[in-house]
C-alpha cells in the first residue's frame, strides 16, 4: 500500500561511494536539507514523516523516498529534488514513479488521483473492519513507541481522529487533516500541519527542557507556528500548546492576534501512558519519559521525565535480551535468600522478580521469559513512593509475536 518513488544505478567500483555522497550532500545543502550520512546509507530529512534515504549494496545505489504518510506535496518535492540529482549524477540514474508524477508533472492527477484515492481505500478497509479492528493505527511505524488508544478514535499522525468522521468525512476535506504536505509547496497549512504532527508525536511540553532533544523539538515546533501565521494570520493554530512553550523556552510570543484552533481532545500522545517496546516484549509506562538505547550492547534504557538537565531523575529502567538464558528456579530461589521476591504470569509470559531496599535507592530486578526467549529488567528507584508504579508496570510486561492492527501505508 505504500507509495515510493526512487532512483537506481550502478557504481563502476566499490569506493565511488563515498564520493557519491558527497555530491548529494551537496545537492542536499542548496535545497536547506540535512542529511545524516552512516557507513552504507544516508537519511536526508526533509519534513515531519518525509525521509529520503540512500543506500548501497553490491555497486547498487538506490535513492527512495515513501511519501504517502506525508502526502502529495512531499512526493512533488521529491519528485524535483530527484531531477536535480540525476541531472548532475555522475552515474546514470534510472527513476520509478508508480504515479506518473515524475514524467508528467501533474499535480492534481498526484493530489486527488493518487493520494486522496489512496486514503480513501484505507477509509473503505477501516469500514469493512469496524466490527472486528477496536484499535487501529494508521502510517504509524511498529518500531516506534503506540499511543494509548481511545474508544471510537483512529491513531494518526496528526492526531486522534473520530473513527466515524475519518469514515464518513468528504475526502478532500479528509485529507488536509491527514496529509502533513498536501498542497504544491510549502504554505500555511503545511507548516501548521507540521507542527501538530510533532505537537501530537514528539514533544515533551512541560519537559521540553529536559534535553537537547526535547529542546529542538521544542524549539522546531514553535518555528513552524510563527511560519505559517506569517503565511496565513487567518489560519487557526494551536495557541494553547504554542504559548505553553514559549513559557518553557523562554521565548517572546509572536503569535498576539492569531486565531486558537479547537480540538476536543488534548493534543498531546506523550501526555498519556504509552507502550514501549524492546524486541517482541512492550512495558507500558509514561509517554514523557527519556528513551536510550545502546545499539553497541543492545540494552534499552527508559527514564523518569525531568523538567531540567540539572535536575536528577527519579528511576530508570534498563532492559536487555537474555541470550545464555538460566534457570528461573534457581534464580527465584537466590532472589528469596536476599530480599523480597515475586513471581507473576501475563499472558503467555512468566516473571520472577525481586525488591530490594538499600540505603538511598530501591534495587527491582526481574527476569520474563516467553517460551525460548527470556528478557531481563532492572530497575533503580529513588523515591519509595515510585516502587509500587514500578512494580506493576514492571510485572505488566507483556510479550507480543504479532503485529498490531495497524496500517503501515
Amino acid at each position: 500500500m505504500a507509495i515510493e518513488v526512487t532512483l537506481e544505478g550502478r557504481f563502476e567500483e566499490e569506493n565511488d561511494f563515498e564520493g557519491y555522497m558527497n555530491f548529494i550532500q551537496e545537492t542536499a545543502i542548496k535545497n536547506q536539507l540535512k542529511m545524516e550520512i552512516y557507513e552504507d546509507c544516508a537519511v536526508i530529512d526533509v519534513c515531519p514523516e518525509g525521509y529520503i534515504e540512500i543506500s548501497c549494496e553490491n555497486l547498487y545505489v538506490s535513492i527512495s523516498a515513501q511519501t504517502n504518510v506525508a502526502g502529495a506535496g512531499f512526493h512533488a518535492f521529491v519528485c524535483d529534488f530527484f531531477a536535480q540529482i540525476q541531472k548532475r549524477s555522475p552515474i546514470v540514474l534510472n527513476a520509478n514513479d508508480p504515479t506518473g508524477y515524475y514524467d508528467q508533472r501533474n499535480f492534481n492527477h498526484l493530489k486527488y488521483g493518487i493520494f486522496h484515492r489512496w486514503l480513501a481505500d484505507i477509509v473503505k478497509y477501516v469500514k469493512e473492519e469496524e466490527d472486528t479492528v477496536s484499535e487501529l493505527c494508521i502510517s504509524w511505524p511498529l518500531d516506534y513507541y503506540q499511543p494509548k488508544h481511545k474508544q471510537g478514535y483512529i491513531v494518526t499522525p496528526l492526531g486522534y481522529i473520530n473513527k466515524q468522521d475519518f469514515c464518513h468525512t468528504d475526502i478532500n476535506e479528509l485529507a488536509e487533516r491527514f496529509f502533513i504536505w498536501n498542497q504544491l509547496g510549502r504554505t500555511a497549512d503545511y507548516y501548521r500541519n507540521a507542527a501538530l504532527n510533532l505537537l501530537w508525536k514528539e514533544c515533551y511540553f512541560e519537559f521540553s527542557n529536559m534535553n537537547e532533544e526535547t529542546k529542538k523539538q521544542a524549539d522546531t515546533i514553535l518555528d513552524l507556528l510563527e511560519i505559517a501565521y506569517e503565511k496565513n494570520p487567518e489560519l487557526p493554530l494551536p495557541l494553547t500548546e504554542y504559548h505553553l512553550l514559549c513559557e518553557i523556552r523562554k521565548r517572546e510570543k509572536k503569535l498576539i492576534d492569531a486565531q486558537a484552533m479547537t480540538n476536543p481532545i488534548k493534543i498531546g500522545y506523550r501526555y498519556d501512558n504509552v507502550e514501549y517496546h524492546y524486541g517482541n516484549w512492550c512495558i507500558t509506562l509514561e509517554g514523557f519519559c527519556e528513551k536510550n538505547f545502546d545499539h553497541i550492547n543492545q540494552l534499552c534504557y527508559l527514564m523518569s521525565p525531568y523538567r531540567s538537565e540539572e535536575e536528577p531523575w527519579k528511576w530508570m529502567i534498563r532492559m536487555e535480551a537474555v541470550n545464555n538464558l538460566i534457570d528461573l528456579n534457581q534464580q527465584e530461589n537466590d532472589w528469596k535468600v536476599i530480599g523480597k521476591s515475586m513471581s507473576w504470569k501475563q499472558g503467555d509470559a512468566f516473571g520472577i522478580g525481586v525488591h530490594i531496599s538499600n540505603e538511598d535507592h530501591v534495587l527491582i530486578e526481574a527476569y520474563l521469559a516467553h517460551h525460548d526467549e527470556q528478557l531481563f529488567v532492572q530497575a533503580v528507584v529513588c523515591d519509595e513512593s515510585d516502587v509500587e508504579y514500578l512494580l506493576k508496570q514492571i510485572q505488566s510486561i507483556s510479550y507480543q509475536n504479532k503485529e498490531m492492527p495497524s496500517l503501515q501505508a
